[in-house]
């Protein structure tokens, strides 16, 4: 597997990792797992369309009761699903 260091750096209040030069490298592996974390929703026309609104880092802006921007509206995530179980 080839691989690249990263140095992660503070922009704006958000994190962001850049590659380190030169810091190129390989490993020998038979298998590799990938813990990925959500970075936002996917966003898509009818969003937009809607006139929802994002907060600074992509994410639908809520308020109480996990109401959008648009009356009507609301978002749900697994976060939110797990709390009520």
């Amino acid at each position: 597997m080839d691989c690249t260091r990263v140095e992660w750096n503070k922009n704006n209040g958000r994190m962001e990792m850049k590659p380190v030069s030169g810091s190129e490298f390989s490993l020998k592996v038979d298998l590799v797992l990938l813990a990925m974390g959500f970075l936002h929703v996917e966003h898509h026309k009818l969003l937009d369309e809607l006139g929802v609104v994002f907060d600074n880092r992509g994410n639908i802006l809520s308020k109480e009761q996990y109401a959008t921007s648009v009356p009507g509206v609301s978002r749900q995530g697994m976060r939110e699903q797990a709390r009520r179980l």
